[in-house]
């Protein structure tokens, strides 16, 4: 079950946003669903753990179906991101230098994602967010099953626990343009 300050940033959320509120139960957490055209967004904290760790972490997750196998990850670039970049990891660069600086990106698919990625709203929503893996994966979830065919995942990590209203705005706002971009691009349905 949630902690207190759970269930009053969820239920805040939700009813700001137009959304529903979900009470946790026994090993899922308390969460907020915002419908946003046809896709359903989930916002949610949860303990990412294995048998030697344990990490609180924020998400958002709305399920998609794409039209083709496209797949993304950009998430910060680390000291030890810019070495392995420095040796020749194959990542992706958007064109952008200032954004290229700050992110790694990988995708299956190059053009795709610069194509993505001119679009100057996600870079700067991308930008804003303190922490960022925003990816479109085929699992549910980080570690989880693998999707059927074309369902998709378009997802959110942050460590920690976002508590802040105007973060959680912007994360909604991100993933609104997002959709709406792979949708007029005719990556997703």
């Amino acid at each position: 079950m949630g902690r207190r300050n759970d269930i009053n940033v969820w239920m805040e959320f939700a009813t700001e946003m137009g959304g529903k509120f979900v009470e946790g139960i026994a090993w899922r957490g308390d969460m907020a669903i915002v419908e946003y055209k046809n896709w359903k967004i989930e916002f949610d904290h949860y303990i990412l753990q294995s048998s030697e760790y344990r990490v609180p972490m924020t998400r958002a997750r709305a399920p998609i179906i794409c039209l083709n196998d496209f797949q993304f990850e950009i998430y910060h670039a680390t000291t030890m991101h810019r070495i392995e970049k420095f040796f020749g990891s194959m990542d992706v660069e958007a064109g952008y230098p200032e954004f290229d600086k700050r992110f790694i990106i990988k995708s299956n698919d190059t053009l795709k994602i610069t194509s993505f990625l001119r679009n100057e709203n996600i870079r700067e929503l991308i930008s804003s967010l303190k922490d960022v893996n925003f990816l479109i994966t085929d699992r549910n979830g980080i570690w989880e099953e693998i999707l059927p065919d074309g369902q998709r995942e378009l997802a959110y990590y942050a460590d920690g626990r976002i508590q802040k209203m105007e973060t959680l705005k912007l994360l909604f706002q991100l993933f609104q343009i997002t959709l709406d971009e792979l949708r007029l691009k005719r990556y997703i349905k």
